[in-house]
């Protein structure tokens, strides 16, 4: 694989600012780094997604077949999780959709005040999403 040294960096940054010019050159180069921290932070996604994988796949696939739920917390604090399957019925999907409910709530923090559930959405995965009535839960 082929390595660039201090020599070569050097070279790539005056022809950059020749060609650029002195005005538009850091511009560039804030342009560059945010394109690179946007792909490091995809990238380490991307790790920790990996690194979580199972090792156990014959247990991770029967508990899932099982309904076992699965969900995560994104930074707006949206909850996206799995709590049902095709080969459900109605009854079995109401159940886990119940037990679903019940874990969040088990798991509301105590520092948490006032509405913990204000919204339910229900969708496939690909498909639009379904308002539930928060008040039955």
């Amino acid at each position: 694989m082929p390595q660039i040294g201090w020599l070569e960096i050097l070279a790539i940054v005056i022809i950059a600012i020749l060609v650029l010019g002195p005005k538009e050159f850091p511009i560039a180069l804030k342009k560059i780094g945010s394109y690179f921290g946007k792909l490091k932070n995809t990238l380490s996604s991307f790790q920790r997604e990996v690194n979580s994988v199972t090792e156990n796949i014959e247990k991770a696939v029967k508990d899932v077949k099982h309904g076992q739920a699965r969900f995560k917390a994104d930074q707006e604090g949206v909850i996206h999780g799995t709590f049902a399957s095709v080969e459900m019925d109605k009854k079995q999907i109401s159940e886990n959709l119940d037990a679903f409910i019940d874990e969040l709530k088990r798991l509301k923090p105590a520092s948490s005040k006032g509405i913990y559930i204000k919204d339910i959405y229900l969708s496939t995965t690909m498909g639009p999403g379904y308002r539930i009535d928060v008040s039955q839960f």
